[in-house]
């Protein structure tokens, strides 16, 4: 099981433009409540022409394993025979942030912006599958000086903002835009 894993991961890592890729396996005899078939796989690709990867999975999978996902590809074999290939790309999950700031003399005429800049930054580095604990925040916000951050709240854009850690699945990513992003204060 181990080596097919690997080489399921390696065949992925060989297609251009793949910058990311998570295989869920079920070795269980019954469907997992993410909807995972018995004895098959779930896999997420971020990146990469969507034949070649259907390919890469052809190519690396044991015959008879079950793929699931939202893109279904059809791929022949040697002799011309399609065969249905599955697999997902990430699901976005936008959140928004707010904040109230107490500033002080040296705070940059253009600090809000800074910010909300650092903070998207560094949303874009984050990887599929990557949770948010609140605490991590302080990292970006901090990058610029000349002030004190009071009333930090997150959460799902549209939904309730709070200081609980959100976590991502293993198929998910977390990203926000500046747009997203309340400064409030003086």
């Amino acid at each position: 099981g181990v080596g097919k894993y690997n080489a399921i991961i390696m065949a992925l890592m060989g297609v251009e433009g793949v910058t990311y890729q998570n295989v869920q396996m079920n070795t269980s005899r019954s469907e997992t409540s993410s909807g995972i078939t018995n004895n098959g796989l779930s896999i997420t690709v971020m990146g990469g022409n969507e034949d070649d990867i259907a390919l890469a999975i052809f190519d690396s999978i044991s015959e008879g394993i079950a793929t699931v996902g939202d893109i279904v590809k059809n791929v022949k074999d040697m002799n011309g025979f399609g065969h249905e290939i599955k697999f997902s790309r990430p699901v976005v999950k936008k959140l928004q942030i707010s904040m109230s700031l107490i500033t002080y003399p040296d705070f940059p005429s253009n600090g809000n912006a800074r910010i909300k800049q650092a903070i998207v930054d560094w949303f874009n580095n984050l990887d599929v599958g990557e949770d948010i604990h609140y605490s991590r925040l302080y990292q970006p916000i901090n990058s610029v000086s000349g002030f004190a951050v009071k009333n930090l709240k997150f959460g799902y854009k549209g939904g309730t903002l709070g200081l609980d850690d959100i976590i991502i699945n293993h198929n998910e990513i977390a990203t926000i835009s500046a747009e997203d992003i309340n400064i409030g204060g003086n």
